[in-house]
């Protein structure tokens, strides 16, 4: 995922994978075939300017804002934004998609702490409204003690996390994949 220990908005850099199978052949040949579908820069919040913000996106079109949320932190800590700054940001993109000229930008939601279990539990409300009311096309959920949530069983989310993604099939979910999470993520691969 696009997370880091960093206080510093914007420092947690990931890049968003979309590729075949790496080529194992010739020295120089590893990374042939690689894709990237987006950088990530995860952490913006109330220190950015929407305007910035959209500038830069202009500019770089790979470029995926990565939005934490976790309700004990949402706009009172770094690295997560308020609300108010997230309908800020959604103001300043419907001004200038008004003048025609204006590419798309890309927004993941983080979900860690109550917000990912609230979806681990099959609630796709917040995932809902982060896609309809500010453009939200990627969650990922980042179900683990760091991102507050206790991971000891995650695999009894399965049936309830499979039917929020049924629910939601415009959106696309990525799930950090760690040790701490493997219970979950190799059940979904299956």
């Amino acid at each position: 995922g696009g997370s880091s220990s960093s206080s510093s908005p914007g420092q947690g850099v990931a890049p968003a994978l979309a590729s075949p199978p790496l080529h194992q052949g010739a020295k120089g040949d590893a990374l042939r075939g690689l894709e990237l579908s987006f950088l990530s820069l995860s952490g913006v919040d109330d220190s950015v300017s929407p305007r910035t913000l959209c500038d830069i996106s202009q500019e770089f079109s790979f470029v995926e804002w990565g939005v934490n949320f976790r309700a004990e932190k949402q706009g009172k800590e770094p690295r997560y934004a308020s609300l108010a700054w997230l309908r800020q940001l959604r103001e300043e993109i419907d001004r200038r998609q008004q003048t025609g000229k204006f590419a798309p930008i890309h927004f993941a939601a983080h979900l860690g702490g109550e917000y990912c279990v609230d979806v681990l539990k099959g609630d796709a409300s917040l995932v809902r409204t982060l896609w309809e009311d500010y453009g939200f096309l990627r969650v990922q959920l980042s179900p683990t003690r760091a991102h507050g949530v206790n991971s000891t069983q995650l695999r009894k989310y399965l049936t309830s996390l499979k039917s929020v993604i049924v629910a939601l099939p415009q959106v696309e979910f990525v799930l950090e994949v760690t040790k701490e999470t493997r219970g979950l993520s190799f059940a979904l691969m299956d």
